[in-house]
C-alpha cells in the first residue's frame, strides 16, 4: 500500500493503484533521474495522473496511474434505504 504524509498532510492508504507504464532506456545505478508527475483529475478519492521520467535529458519511463483511497471515496457511498440493515 502507499502512504502520502509530507509534514501538514494527512496519512491514507490506496486501496487500488492501476499502472500503465511504457520504458524506453534502461536506468543505471548512478544515474539521475528526473521524475515530472502531473495530476490529470481528482474527485471523490479517485485520482488520475501521469508521471514521466527522464535521464540526461531523455525521456527514461512513462506511466499513467489511477489511485483509489478508500476512506475519502466511502464518504460517497449511497447510504441505505430507511429500514435495512
Amino acid at each position: 500500500s502507499c502512504v502520502y504524509n509530507p509534514s501538514g498532510y494527512r496519512k491514507h492508504r490506496c486501496g487500488r493503484v492501476q499502472l500503465s507504464a511504457k520504458f524506453h532506456r534502461e536506468v543505471r545505478p548512478g544515474d539521475r533521474l528526473d521524475i515530472e508527475a502531473f495530476v490529470k483529475s481528482y474527485s471523490r478519492g479517485v485520482g488520475r495522473g501521469y508521471a514521466k521520467s527522464y535521464v540526461e535529458g531523455e525521456l527514461a519511463c512513462e506511466v499513467e496511474l489511477t489511485l483509489v483511497i478508500p476512506s475519502e471515496l466511502n464518504k460517497y457511498k449511497p447510504k441505505g434505504k430507511s429500514g435495512e440493515k
